[in-house]
């Protein structure tokens, strides 16, 4: 999945993706690739566990997930060129192992329009930014501006 940070300090706009898997095995993936109309591309590689969340779930099933960001302008479009009609491939592996996962078309979709939606909050926060001194800011409300935007798929 993707979702789009805002840091509630500075404004600066972080684009994530996060690479996610869920099952009995694990994976201890530290790469991922989608096989795209062009080719494979990788998404990421030699991330180590400490940059991972790895956990057992209670129903005794294993939880492997990677936030990446920055995400490259090359990945962005790579992933912008996907078709929004297919459905594509995406593997993650490890050093003894792999999964693949089906990307429908509809979370390419997803993931296409998060990207324009960061795409054009990067562009308004270069022009727009925070007061830089907060003891102006009167309500707890306004002081707390962290924004996540999730597009889960």
């Amino acid at each position: 999945y993707s979702y789009i940070s805002i840091n509630d300090k500075t404004a600066d706009v972080s684009l994530h993706l996060v690479g996610r898997h869920s099952g009995k095995d694990w994976v201890f993936f530290n790469k991922a690739q989608l096989d795209g109309d062009d080719g494979v591309f990788t998404i990421f590689d030699n991330i180590s566990s400490s940059d991972k969340t790895e956990k057992v779930l209670d129903s005794g099933s294993v939880v492997e997930k990677y936030d990446m960001s920055p995400v490259s302008e090359s990945i962005i479009n790579n992933i912008k060129k996907l078709g929004a009609t297919k459905t594509y491939i995406i593997r993650f592996t490890g050093k003894d192992s792999y999964i693949e996962y089906s990307v429908k078309p509809e979370e390419i979709q997803a993931l296409q329009e998060t990207i324009n939606v960061y795409q054009e909050l990067k562009e308004i926060s270069k022009t727009k930014r925070l007061p830089n001194d907060y003891n102006k800011v009167e309500s707890a409300a306004e002081k707390n501006l962290n924004i996540q935007i999730v597009l889960e798929f």
